[in-house]
Protein backbone atom coordinates (compact mmCIF):
# COMPACT_ATOMS: atom_id res chain seq x y z
CA UNK A 1 0.00 0.00 0.00
CA UNK A 2 1.40 3.50 -0.88
CA UNK A 3 2.56 5.76 2.13
CA UNK A 4 0.11 8.11 4.02
CA UNK A 5 1.07 11.70 2.70
CA UNK A 6 0.96 14.59 4.31
CA UNK A 7 -1.64 16.80 2.76
CA UNK A 8 -1.43 20.31 2.80
CA UNK A 9 -4.28 22.60 0.98
CA UNK A 10 -3.01 25.27 -1.13
CA UNK A 11 -4.75 28.53 -3.11
CA UNK A 12 -2.23 31.01 -3.30
CA UNK A 13 -3.04 32.85 0.09
CA UNK A 14 -0.33 34.32 2.91
CA UNK A 15 -1.44 31.58 5.42
CA UNK A 16 -1.81 28.56 2.90
CA UNK A 17 1.75 29.18 1.90
CA UNK A 18 3.22 29.11 5.26
CA UNK A 19 0.93 26.24 5.81
CA UNK A 20 2.82 24.69 2.34
CA UNK A 21 6.16 25.77 4.18
CA UNK A 22 5.06 24.24 7.59
CA UNK A 23 4.20 21.05 5.91
CA UNK A 24 6.99 20.55 4.32
CA UNK A 25 9.73 21.07 6.82
CA UNK A 26 7.01 18.40 8.83
CA UNK A 27 7.08 15.67 6.26
CA UNK A 28 10.59 15.73 5.97
CA UNK A 29 11.03 15.14 9.57
CA UNK A 30 8.80 12.62 10.15
CA UNK A 31 9.55 10.91 6.05
CA UNK A 32 6.04 11.14 4.94
CA UNK A 33 5.62 12.95 1.18
CA UNK A 34 3.62 15.47 0.72
CA UNK A 35 0.58 16.22 -1.39
CA UNK A 36 -0.27 19.70 -2.21
CA UNK A 37 -3.67 19.93 -2.88
CA UNK A 38 -5.84 22.88 -5.12
CA UNK A 39 -9.47 22.95 -4.63
CA UNK A 40 -12.47 24.79 -6.90
CA UNK A 41 -13.01 25.34 -10.14
CA UNK A 42 -11.59 28.38 -12.36
CA UNK A 43 -8.07 28.47 -10.07
CA UNK A 44 -5.02 28.56 -12.13
CA UNK A 45 -3.45 25.54 -10.54
CA UNK A 46 -0.66 25.28 -12.96
CA UNK A 47 1.02 28.46 -11.87
CA UNK A 48 0.21 27.69 -8.43
CA UNK A 49 1.67 24.24 -8.33
CA UNK A 50 4.66 25.12 -10.03
CA UNK A 51 5.28 28.09 -7.48
CA UNK A 52 4.77 26.35 -4.84
CA UNK A 53 6.22 23.14 -5.74
CA UNK A 54 9.55 24.91 -6.46
CA UNK A 55 9.33 26.81 -3.00
CA UNK A 56 9.04 23.28 -1.29
CA UNK A 57 12.31 21.65 -3.33
CA UNK A 58 14.12 24.54 -3.02
CA UNK A 59 13.87 24.22 1.02
CA UNK A 60 13.62 20.07 0.62
CA UNK A 61 15.55 19.32 -2.32
CA UNK A 62 14.80 15.58 -1.55
CA UNK A 63 10.95 15.55 -0.33
CA UNK A 64 8.77 13.42 -2.16
CA UNK A 65 6.16 15.80 -3.55
CA UNK A 66 2.94 15.36 -5.53
CA UNK A 67 -0.01 18.38 -6.74
CA UNK A 68 -3.17 17.57 -6.99
CA UNK A 69 -6.57 19.73 -7.82
CA UNK A 70 -10.26 18.53 -7.43
CA UNK A 71 -12.97 20.87 -9.18
CA UNK A 72 -15.14 20.94 -5.63
CA UNK A 73 -15.65 23.09 -2.86
CA UNK A 74 -12.37 23.24 -1.16
CA UNK A 75 -13.51 22.07 2.59
CA UNK A 76 -15.31 18.69 0.52
CA UNK A 77 -11.89 18.34 -1.18
CA UNK A 78 -9.44 18.35 2.06
CA UNK A 79 -11.63 16.62 4.30
CA UNK A 80 -12.16 13.87 1.39
CA UNK A 81 -8.61 13.44 1.31
CA UNK A 82 -8.35 13.18 5.27
CA UNK A 83 -9.77 9.73 4.34
CA UNK A 84 -5.90 8.57 2.97
CA UNK A 85 -3.54 10.79 4.28
CA UNK A 86 -1.35 10.77 8.10
CA UNK A 87 -2.42 14.63 8.39
CA UNK A 88 -4.20 17.25 6.89
CA UNK A 89 -2.29 20.74 7.01
CA UNK A 90 -4.35 23.71 6.34
CA UNK A 91 -3.45 27.71 6.57
CA UNK A 92 -6.13 29.66 9.23
CA UNK A 93 -7.59 31.15 6.45
CA UNK A 94 -7.47 31.87 3.27
CA UNK A 95 -8.43 33.79 0.18
CA UNK A 96 -11.78 34.20 0.53
CA UNK A 97 -14.17 35.25 3.38
CA UNK A 98 -14.04 37.94 6.53
CA UNK A 99 -10.18 39.60 7.19
CA UNK A 100 -11.41 40.02 10.91
CA UNK A 101 -11.52 36.45 11.43
CA UNK A 102 -8.58 34.57 12.75
CA UNK A 103 -9.79 31.01 11.78
CA UNK A 104 -11.36 30.54 8.34
CA UNK A 105 -14.32 28.48 7.36
CA UNK A 106 -12.29 25.96 5.18
CA UNK A 107 -9.81 25.92 8.16
CA UNK A 108 -13.05 25.20 10.91
CA UNK A 109 -14.94 22.86 8.54
CA UNK A 110 -11.93 20.99 8.00
CA UNK A 111 -11.01 20.36 12.01
CA UNK A 112 -14.42 19.58 12.58
CA UNK A 113 -15.10 16.93 9.93
CA UNK A 114 -11.21 15.55 8.68
CA UNK A 115 -11.04 12.08 9.70
CA UNK A 116 -7.35 12.45 10.02
CA UNK A 117 -5.42 14.66 12.22
CA UNK A 118 -5.42 18.38 11.10
CA UNK A 119 -3.03 20.79 11.79
CA UNK A 120 -3.90 24.55 11.30
CA UNK A 121 -1.17 27.18 11.12
CA UNK A 122 -1.31 30.34 11.00
CA UNK A 123 0.10 32.85 8.54
CA UNK A 124 3.24 33.86 10.65
CA UNK A 125 4.41 30.20 11.31
CA UNK A 126 6.51 29.49 8.01
CA UNK A 127 8.93 27.25 9.77
CA UNK A 128 8.74 25.27 12.52
CA UNK A 129 10.00 26.63 15.94
CA UNK A 130 12.38 25.56 17.92
CA UNK A 131 10.00 25.69 21.40
CA UNK A 132 8.24 22.43 22.97
CA UNK A 133 5.80 20.90 21.70
CA UNK A 134 2.42 21.32 24.20
CA UNK A 135 -0.51 19.08 24.40
CA UNK A 136 -3.35 19.44 26.55
CA UNK A 137 -4.58 16.41 28.38
CA UNK A 138 -8.07 16.31 30.40
CA UNK A 139 -8.20 12.65 30.93
CA UNK A 140 -10.84 11.67 27.74
CA UNK A 141 -9.74 9.59 25.11
CA UNK A 142 -9.33 12.20 22.50
CA UNK A 143 -7.16 13.75 24.79
CA UNK A 144 -5.28 10.52 25.80
CA UNK A 145 -4.61 10.05 21.59
CA UNK A 146 -3.56 13.52 21.28
CA UNK A 147 -0.72 12.91 24.20
CA UNK A 148 0.44 10.06 22.03
CA UNK A 149 0.40 12.10 18.57
CA UNK A 150 2.65 15.14 20.69
CA UNK A 151 4.83 12.34 22.11
CA UNK A 152 5.67 11.26 18.20
CA UNK A 153 6.02 14.27 16.81
CA UNK A 154 7.97 15.93 19.98
CA UNK A 155 10.28 12.72 19.00
CA UNK A 156 10.41 13.39 15.59
CA UNK A 157 10.77 17.23 15.24
CA UNK A 158 13.29 16.73 17.95
CA UNK A 159 11.76 19.44 20.32
CA UNK A 160 10.70 18.82 24.26
CA UNK A 161 7.32 17.36 25.33
CA UNK A 162 5.24 19.76 28.08
CA UNK A 163 1.81 17.62 28.86
CA UNK A 164 -0.44 20.66 30.84
CA UNK A 165 -3.64 19.70 32.41
CA UNK A 166 -5.56 22.73 33.50
CA UNK A 167 -7.92 22.65 36.19
CA UNK A 168 -10.83 25.30 36.98
CA UNK A 169 -9.75 26.08 41.05
CA UNK A 170 -6.95 25.36 43.18
CA UNK A 171 -8.38 22.19 44.71
CA UNK A 172 -9.04 20.51 41.29
CA UNK A 173 -5.56 21.44 40.61
CA UNK A 174 -4.55 19.70 43.98
CA UNK A 175 -6.24 16.55 43.18
CA UNK A 176 -5.01 16.20 39.88
CA UNK A 177 -1.39 16.61 40.64
CA UNK A 178 -1.68 13.57 42.21
CA UNK A 179 -4.71 11.93 41.07
CA UNK A 180 -4.23 8.12 40.47
CA UNK A 181 -8.18 7.88 38.76
CA UNK A 182 -8.59 8.21 35.29
CA UNK A 183 -12.55 9.02 35.52
CA UNK A 184 -14.03 12.09 33.53
CA UNK A 185 -13.91 14.60 36.23
CA UNK A 186 -10.19 13.87 37.37
CA UNK A 187 -7.46 13.76 34.79
CA UNK A 188 -4.80 11.41 35.65
CA UNK A 189 -1.84 13.52 36.65
CA UNK A 190 -0.05 14.75 33.29
CA UNK A 191 3.64 13.31 34.82
CA UNK A 192 1.90 10.01 34.52
CA UNK A 193 0.69 10.86 31.53
CA UNK A 194 3.90 12.21 30.33
CA UNK A 195 5.93 8.77 30.68
CA UNK A 196 3.56 6.82 29.78
CA UNK A 197 2.97 8.24 26.28
CA UNK A 198 7.02 8.96 25.90
CA UNK A 199 7.25 5.26 26.24
CA UNK A 200 5.47 4.27 24.26
CA UNK A 201 6.61 7.00 21.39
CA UNK A 202 10.29 5.44 22.18
CA UNK A 203 8.95 2.16 21.84
CA UNK A 204 7.54 2.85 18.31
CA UNK A 205 10.62 4.80 17.00
CA UNK A 206 13.99 2.58 17.60
CA UNK A 207 15.70 5.23 16.06
CA UNK A 208 14.92 7.88 19.05
CA UNK A 209 15.15 5.38 21.76
CA UNK A 210 15.57 7.85 24.88
CA UNK A 211 12.41 10.15 23.16
CA UNK A 212 12.24 13.71 23.70
CA UNK A 213 13.01 15.41 26.84
CA UNK A 214 9.40 15.54 29.00
CA UNK A 215 7.96 17.92 31.54
CA UNK A 216 4.43 18.08 33.19
CA UNK A 217 2.49 21.11 34.71
CA UNK A 218 -0.69 21.73 36.14
CA UNK A 219 -2.67 24.99 35.97
CA UNK A 220 -4.98 26.74 37.33
CA UNK A 221 -7.71 28.61 34.75
CA UNK A 222 -9.81 28.69 32.01
CA UNK A 223 -8.71 26.01 29.21
CA UNK A 224 -8.35 27.54 25.99
CA UNK A 225 -6.61 31.12 26.77
CA UNK A 226 -4.20 28.97 29.42
CA UNK A 227 -2.70 26.48 26.64
CA UNK A 228 -2.68 29.19 24.12
CA UNK A 229 -0.49 31.00 26.93
CA UNK A 230 1.84 28.18 27.54
CA UNK A 231 2.05 27.73 23.86
CA UNK A 232 3.37 31.16 23.11
CA UNK A 233 6.63 29.87 22.24
CA UNK A 234 5.59 26.23 21.50
CA UNK A 235 6.76 24.29 17.95
CA UNK A 236 3.41 23.15 17.91
CA UNK A 237 -0.07 22.57 20.54
CA UNK A 238 -1.76 19.41 20.25
CA UNK A 239 -5.29 19.19 21.54
CA UNK A 240 -7.93 16.23 21.45
CA UNK A 241 -11.11 16.93 18.92
CA UNK A 242 -12.97 17.37 22.48
CA UNK A 243 -12.71 17.13 26.14
CA UNK A 244 -13.91 15.24 29.05
CA UNK A 245 -17.21 17.34 29.23
CA UNK A 246 -19.73 18.94 26.93
CA UNK A 247 -21.98 17.18 24.63
CA UNK A 248 -21.32 13.51 23.28
CA UNK A 249 -22.27 14.22 20.14
CA UNK A 250 -20.22 17.42 19.29
CA UNK A 251 -17.63 16.48 16.50
CA UNK A 252 -15.51 19.55 17.83
CA UNK A 253 -15.44 20.63 21.57
CA UNK A 254 -14.96 24.59 23.00
CA UNK A 255 -11.82 23.96 24.38
CA UNK A 256 -10.64 23.07 20.27
CA UNK A 257 -12.41 25.61 18.80
CA UNK A 258 -11.13 28.60 20.99
CA UNK A 259 -7.70 27.03 20.94
CA UNK A 260 -7.64 27.54 17.41
CA UNK A 261 -8.75 31.06 17.55
CA UNK A 262 -6.46 31.62 20.33
CA UNK A 263 -3.33 29.90 19.92
CA UNK A 264 -0.09 31.71 18.27
CA UNK A 265 1.63 28.36 17.08
CA UNK A 266 0.22 25.43 14.87
CA UNK A 267 -2.33 23.44 16.54
CA UNK A 268 -2.72 20.11 15.85
CA UNK A 269 -6.26 18.45 16.23
CA UNK A 270 -6.40 14.97 17.15
CA UNK A 271 -9.49 12.59 17.25
CA UNK A 272 -10.13 9.41 19.42
CA UNK A 273 -9.25 6.06 16.72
Amino acid sequence: MREAPIVVGVDGSQAATAATDWAAAWAERVGRPLRLLAAGRGVRVTALFVRETAGVLEAHPDLRVDCVHEPVDASAALVEASRGAAAVVVGSRGLGGWHELRVGSVARDVTVYARSVVTVVPAQARRIGEGPVVVGVDGSPESGEAAEFAADSAAALGRDLLVVTVCGDEAAAARCATAESTAAELAPAPARVACAVVGAAAGRDRRRPEGPRIAASVLVGAPAPTLAAVARDASLLVVGSRGAGGFAGKLLGSTSQAVLELSPCPVAIVRAG
